[in-house]
């Protein structure tokens, strides 16, 4: 495989460095500069592999846990903290006043999704359903952008939640089967 030294530091350099006997190689050849140190970027492996930036993680674990305690209205004790909506139930209402960043959090991630994946009616979606289509969105949203290094705007989903043009919409009520409705 062949190996680019701009964006994984100098491979061959290192290697040639503990194959050969120091007493024989040259001061010169045994100096190493600023790209045999360089890091390998990150964004190729999370690609591949499937992996969640740390912050996109906290977005998914807070909007799957916001998606269950809607559903399920369980537990009670997190379900009361919620500022829901009297007129829609899945709607958070924001409440800036708000001393709890948990609450002012979940309530702007929470209406950004609900949008985007036209969450209005949660009996009709499945948590399995929810889960896949959500970690298949942040996955493809980390892939935007340039192949080998991150920009802020890839690592944090909530941007793409709230501008309408940079993901498609979700009907999540559209992947689920007539009869299990």
């Amino acid at each position: 495989a062949v190996v680019s030294t701009q964006s994984t530091g100098d491979r061959e350099t290192y290697r040639e460095k503990f194959q050969t006997c120091v007493r024989s190689r040259r001061k010169q050849s045994m100096i190493l500069g600023e790209r045999f140190f360089r890091k390998e970027d990150s964004k190729p492996l999370f690609n591949s592999q499937g992996i969640l930036t740390v912050y996109n993680s906290y977005i998914y674990h807070l909007l799957l846990s916001t998606f269950k305690v809607l559903k399920y209205r369980t537990p009670s004790s997190i379900h009361s903290l919620l500022p829901i909506s009297k007129r829609k139930d899945t709607l958070l209402l924001s409440e800036f006043g708000s001393t709890s960043s948990y609450t002012r959090n979940i309530s702007t991630v929470w209406n950004a999704a609900r949008q985007k994946f036209k969450l209005f009616d949660l009996s009709q979606v499945k948590i399995s359903t929810f889960k896949n289509l959500l970690k298949k969105t942040i996955l493809g949203y980390q892939k935007l952008g340039d192949r080998e290094s991150w920009a802020r705007i890839e690592i944090d989903v909530t941007v793409a939640l709230k501008t309408p043009d940079t993901l498609q919409d979700f009907d999540c009520t559209g992947l689920l089967p007539s009869d299990e409705a």
